[in-house]
């Protein structure tokens, strides 16, 4: 491997230039402090913003979940899909091998799938549903 003595000089004058420039930019933008309060137009203005919206009849995401249970850190990722009316579905997605499980909801009723456990709760009120995989009621 040859020498490149050019190399460390280019390397400190890219560094130093870096190194300028952010300590000449602005101050990060501030919020007032104080408890906002509401333009007296609020309610036109949001109106107007989501009127495009409003033909929205379906929705996917993706939703990646991570914190702690007690000491155990944990981590998970959802896909979840909305339709109107009242159409829904939750998956658990899993690194490898099936899904932990399969959430699927049409008006009030619900089913859910288990996979991994051989198992399916069918016709199920919705929130009663969530409330025994999250375990929190909703």
């Amino acid at each position: 491997m040859t020498a490149r003595p050019w190399m460390g000089p280019a390397r400190a004058l890219v560094a130093f230039v870096a190194v300028v420039s952010a300590s000449c930019a602005a101050p990060l933008m501030k919020l007032p402090p104080g408890p906002g309060t509401l333009a007296p137009d609020a309610a036109g203005l949001l109106a107007q913003a989501t009127s495009t919206c409003r033909g929205i009849r379906t929705f996917t995401a993706e939703i990646a979940v991570s914190g702690s249970v007690g000491a155990i850190k944990t981590r998970g990722r959802l896909s979840a899909g909305l339709a109107a009316p009242a159409s829904a579905r939750l998956e658990a997605v899993a690194p490898f091998g099936e899904p932990l499980f399969i959430f699927a909801a049409t008006g009030n009723d619900a089913t859910l799938l288990l996979p991994r456990d051989q198992r399916v709760l069918e016709n199920g009120p919705p929130d009663a549903v969530l409330e025994a995989i999250a375990g929190v009621p909703l």
